[in-house]
């Protein structure tokens, strides 16, 4: 069973834990940073920045472009297919979170860390064009509280 939009907003949201500033960009994005009440920064860059995307490449690359540079990019997608083999044309992103779970770039590729609930790391691979790592650490997703 995949996450549903709720889900995938409340398990970005986690990613702004301790976060003194994020920026965000789309619905998604937008919707993740307001339930975790993180500020978007008076001035300079934020700490966290979390992009709506569609696709991302194994360099990390995203089919988005953004205005702003964080420590931390987290990309949100609906798309379960979003991992692609093509390079993309925009931000990189380090983590992207969607209706599958959590997948990391890292500089060996995309390693899937967490998974939704009946989905294994065989059914993400066979909807991706990219090549997919399962990560040593891989489990479910984080779940969080209502509060974020």
């Amino acid at each position: 069973m995949s996450l549903s939009r709720d889900q995938i907003i409340r398990r970005a949201a986690l990613e702004l834990v301790g976060a003194a500033s994020a920026r965000s960009q789309g619905p998604l994005a937008d919707a993740a940073r307001q339930q975790a009440g993180t500020p978007e920064p008076a001035e300079g860059e934020p700490a966290v920045a979390l992009l709506d995307v569609t696709r991302v490449a194994p360099s990390g690359a995203a089919d988005v472009p953004s205005a702003t540079t964080a420590s931390w990019t987290v990309g949100l997608t609906l798309a379960f297919d979003a991992c692609s083999a093509a390079e993309q044309l925009g931000t990189r992103i380090d983590r992207l979170v969607g209706p599958f779970g959590v997948v990391d770039v890292c500089p060996e590729g995309l390693v899937i860390v967490e998974v939704a609930l009946n989905v294994s790391a065989r059914d993400l691979q066979e909807q991706s064009t990219a090549p997919l790592l399962a990560g040593p650490g891989l489990g479910p997703v984080q779940r969080a509280s209502e509060g974020v």
